[in-house]
């Protein structure tokens, strides 16, 4: 009997209302770059709309942009916790505007910044592209377990994921059950109080990292199935980690 295929990972980090200046934005948008780089060659370059050569970071363009997607295009500098929203992608669009992307294609989504609206919340969004367009070792679970764990060093989320849309929906509702886990899990200062005794399923593995806690399952994703994932969330609210959600 052949695994099933999982549906394309989706790699995250959140957190709520925190102010943040846009050098300091930049400065974290930048390092998230160069740290993707590192977990696979795919991820090294990031391009912006249909321009013709990717991003640099440490460029006056850079900063700009960044700057110029201040949530609402606010012309008021001196309006406080307005954040950054800003989206980046892993290939050249010939025509940005045109279609979907290319194949293979991975997305990089920034919202920071953002403390005038609490509700709207911060996050880093990376959805991978689908296994069978996915470049050779891209889906690599140490490759990934380092990228979700260099998220939480960079940014200071309250809790971070690496998952399949499967995984998530088992765990219910997104608007009533959060936070969710995945098949690589952090949790923050938030959500670690009594996981050193919670009865974790067979073979999850936890280490202290970034403050917090990184929880994975050591299997490659295809794997993991999404009641597994259900499993750990469940052992996560019975030792108070986690709340159960409404509903």
């Amino acid at each position: 009997m052949t695994t099933p295929e999982p549906g394309p990972l989706h790699c995250g980090a959140y957190w709520g209302a925190r102010q943040e200046s846009a050098e300091q934005v930049i400065a974290r948008i930048g390092e998230t770059m160069r740290a993707l780089g590192d977990v696979h060659p795919a991820l090294g370059s990031w391009w912006w709309e249909d321009r013709t050569e990717p991003v640099d970071p440490g460029s006056p363009w850079f900063r700009d942009t960044v700057i110029a997607a201040r949530r609402g295009h606010s012309d008021d500098a001196s309006a406080e916790g307005i954040g950054y929203s800003i989206g980046f992608h892993s290939k050249q669009y010939p025509d940005y505007h045109s279609g979907p992307g290319p194949d293979g294609m991975s997305k990089l989504r920034f919202r920071a910044g953002e403390s005038a609206i609490p509700r709207l919340g911060n996050a880093v969004s990376l959805p991978l592209p689908l296994p069978a367009d996915a470049p050779s070792g891209l889906y690599d679970d140490r490759g990934l377990r380092y990228a979700v764990h260099r998220l939480a060093r960079i940014w200071l989320p309250e809790h971070a994921l690496c998952a399949t849309r499967a995984q998530r929906d088992a765990q219910g509702d997104r608007m009533k059950v959060s936070p969710k886990v995945g098949w690589i899990t952090y949790l923050g200062p938030p959500y670690i109080d009594g996981i050193e005794r919670a009865e974790l399923p067979h073979g999850v593995q936890a280490a202290a990292r970034a403050g917090g806690a990184l929880l994975w399952f050591p299997l490659p994703v295809a794997d993991v199935t999404p009641g597994m994932v259900a499993d750990l969330r469940e052992a996560l609210v019975d030792a108070g980690c986690l709340p159960a959600g409404n509903g």
